[in-house]
């Protein structure tokens, strides 16, 4: 294998040589520190850089999730950087345990500090998953599922469902003692106030129902026994008339002709009763009000109804076949409590469901009462701005294709919980969600890489009592009926969603206390962590699992690296193990800077050795050549990890370890008295007890740093500055961190023919 020449000082370099050649040496007078602090200010890509800088890219938050669904069940709940139910948004698990008896997790999680919210999981025994989009706020994420003191998953008995129930003005024992006195129609007959007439049993009635205009006194009231099929031109019923239609009258509409019902004038159909028509038949009410709706308990199909009123109502208790309903003015409402098939409603219209309804077609407004249905085709096809739905409990809203909710506005009960499963979302501008409602969402898990309809539809939830799931895995039982349709049911198994753990990034540079190049490709370790629970109390932590990847060696000399676990007592671990590629790492420790040993014997710390020469991870003809490793393009290599599992002598049920602890460093020199290179962030922890930090040095760089680490990190090529690889590396620095737009410096605005891949 033909190896790449070793890694030379940039010229920069030749002239820190003289002024740090004793600064290791803190005892020499040659120190000579104005020369540093000038050197370390004009070598470092950032001169400004803010005073309150640390250099920290990520944050820790503590988690409180509760479960209010079933009592005594253990959930999974994780906590993810973006959507886990689409495979292809990148999601990276930061956190995970298991509810406790109570329905209760407390945890704690590290999280960059570019995310301002974040996705929570919660997985029941069977793999079905909710999710939720919350805010992190003050360092905590807060999120509750399932309302407490109610069981999500059944439906209860109702006694009222939240829709408005009416009776005909008349019942149908009056209207069958009036009919006993009626006047039968005839075709020269006035309709007069007060009056009542009737179209007997067996008898058609071919002419239009005339009068002068009843507008003071009583109604007139005409009931229909037998059949009125009215033939002519103009088919009017004027205003002070209300028409009912009993248990087996019928009204005709012939095709092409409207039914006009003028201003008080109402219709009421008793149960075995039916108004049908032909194409393109139509009623029409004027100006019907809350005094004078029309009433259905029978049964309606015709082509279309249009209401001019707007206070106007439209009530059904029986079964309505409409292709149109047509409500001009705001205000106008069609009660249901029934059955209604309809083709398509205009903006207008507003549906007071408190049964089943099947619509292809919705425009309007929605209130859905408790235990009942809406079915559609299409949601606002129209495409208009501010359409309403209230959602009662164990109320279900299904959108079998596609749903335009640019503008509306969704509403949840507070008690219990309400389903709107949906197919296809169109457009989400401005729509809002509130209260408890379970999202269906069919195509959830499809390739949107190109659309932004679903990022937008967890922004409308963020913070909301709303979840997303899958089809089918949302946890309200509720069973199939004559006003719940085909009820709901939750799957029986939901599948596995893949986990990946973020990925931390460790960048560093070796010259330290030198000024460096600034690539930050020196050394390049990529870090994950894991807990696992014991398998019979999923409680309680049982091990944390470390991978660490060798991925990258910049360097030109021998560099190891370790970890120290700061703020942990050795007491505190009962046992560390290796695994994966663990000989490459450790026989790397032998005569190096590190003891060889699992843990380092000296001082009180624990300290880890990882690798004792970066290089010969990869082999001694890499050790002896000293190669760039994956610095360059066309230089890719393998990359090695070493995985360490740590048991806790005590088993709790938060993290033992978080990515405080974690003090992954940089070493050269010998055991006693190596040189090491910290994140900024463990500064004050000093050196471990087997090397040196210069602190002379330390104090003359104040906030300037030789090591970061990054989630999910591209670092520069070789020799390429990491400002000129993310040119909002500056912005950040200067910034102190403090901008939340140049907190994501290293995903935005990145020159991408300037970082490894």
């Amino acid at each position: 294998m033909k190896l790449t020449a070793g890694k030379a000082f940039i010229s920069s370099l030749f002239i820190i040589s003289a002024a740090l050649a004793a600064c290791v040496d803190e005892n020499k007078n040659l120190f000579d520190a104005d020369k540093v602090k000038e050197i370390y200010h004009n070598t470092f890509p950032v001169q400004d850089v803010n005073p309150e800088m640390d250099w920290k890219t990520t944050q820790a938050a503590t988690v409180n999730v509760t479960v209010n669904e079933d009592r005594g069940t253990q959930y999974l709940v994780r906590i993810f950087t973006a959507n886990p139910l689409n495979s292809s948004s990148g999601a990276r698990l930061l956190a995970e345990g298991y509810t406790d008896v109570n329905g209760k997790l407390e945890t704690v999680m590290d999280y960059p500090v570019s995310l301002d919210a974040v996705f929570v999981m919660r997985t029941d025994a069977h793999n079905r998953h909710l999710l939720k989009y919350v805010s992190i706020e003050n360092e905590k994420v807060n999120a509750t599922f399932g309302t407490p003191a109610v069981n999500t998953r059944t439906m209860r008995a109702i006694v009222n469902n939240g829709i408005e129930t009416l009776s005909p003005r008349k019942t149908e024992s009056e209207i069958s003692a009036m009919a006993d006195q009626a006047n039968e129609l005839s075709s020269n007959t006035v309709i007069k106030a007060g009056e009542i007439y009737k179209i007997p049993v067996g008898e058609t009635f071919r002419n239009n129902i005339t009068t002068n205009g009843i507008r003071d006194g009583n109604k007139a009231t005409v009931i229909i026994q037998g059949t009125w099929n009215p033939q002519g031109n103009l088919l009017q019923v004027e205003t002070g008339i209300d028409i009912y239609v009993v248990h087996g009258g019928n009204i005709i509409i012939p095709q092409k002709k409207t039914l006009s019902l003028n201003k008080t004038s109402a219709l009421t159909i008793f149960k075995g009763g039916r108004i049908e028509g032909g194409e393109d038949s139509k009623i029409y009410s004027t100006g019907a009000d809350g005094k004078n709706y029309s009433y259905n308990a029978g049964n309606i199909q015709i082509e279309e109804i249009q209401f001019d009123g707007s206070n106007g109502i439209l009530y059904n208790c029986g079964t309505m076949n409409i292709k149109k309903l047509n409500f001009q003015n705001v205000g106008a409402r069609f009660i249901n409590q029934g059955q209604l098939i309809a083709h398509k409603t205009n903006e207008h219209f507003t549906l007071e469901n408190g049964c089943y309804a099947e619509i292809e077609e919705f425009n309007g407004h929605l209130k859905q009462g408790e235990s009942c249905a809406l079915v559609v085709e299409d949601y606002n096809p129209g495409k208009h701005w501010g359409r309403t739905v209230k959602m009662s409990k164990n109320s279900i809203l299904t959108i079998k294709d596609d749903a335009e909710l640019a503008g509306a506005q969704f509403t949840g009960p507070s008690d219990g919980h309400a389903l709107i499963k949906i197919e296809d979302i169109e457009s989400l501008q401005n729509f809002t969600s509130n209260g408890n409602i379970f999202y269906e969402v069919n195509e959830i898990d499809d390739d949107v890489s190109t659309e932004d309809w679903m990022d937008k539809f967890f922004d409308a939830l963020k913070n909301s009592e709303g979840t997303i799931s899958k089809y089918g895995e949302s946890p309200i039982i509720i069973p199939a009926g004559d006003c719940t349709g085909e009820g709901n049911n939750v799957i029986e198994e939901g599948e596995d969603v893949e986990t990946f753990p973020i990925n931390h990034t460790y960048a560093f540079e070796d010259n330290y206390p030198a000024a460096g190049d600034y690539d930050f490709n020196d050394v390049v370790l990529n870090v994950t962590a894991e807990n696992e629970y014991d398998d019979d109390d999923k409680n309680k932590l049982e091990e944390i699992k470390l991978k660490i990847t060798l991925t990258a060696v910049g360097a030109a000399k021998q560099i190891g690296a370790g970890l120290r676990l700061v703020g942990i007592e050795k007491s505190a671990i009962k046992e560390i193990e290796f695994d994966e590629d663990e000989e490459e790492f450790r026989n790397t420790l032998p005569n190096s800077m590190f003891e060889n040993a699992v843990m380092e014997t000296n001082g009180n710390e624990i300290v880890i050795p990882l690798f004792g020469d970066a290089h010969k991870v990869y082999g001694s003809d890499y050790a002896a050549e000293r190669p760039f490793i994956n610095t360059q393009t066309l230089n890719k290599e393998k990359t090695y990890t070493l995985e360490i599992s740590l048991e806790p002598s005590k088993k709790q049920s938060r993290p033992a370890i978080t990515k405080s602890n974690l003090d992954f460093f940089i070493a050269y020199g010998q055991l006693g008295s190596r040189t090491e290179v910290h994140l900024y962030e463990f500064r004050e922890a000093q050196a471990t007890a087997n090397g040196t930090i210069h602190q002379k040095n330390l104090d003359i760089a104040g906030n300037r740093t030789w090591a970061i680490s990054i989630p999910q990190f591209r670092y520069p090529l070789e020799k390429v500055k990491i400002t000129d690889a993310y040119p909002d590396f500056s912005k950040w620095a200067t910034a102190g961190g403090q901008n939340i737009q140049f907190n994501k410096w290293y995903e935005q605005n990145v020159n991408e023919n300037k970082i490894f891949k």
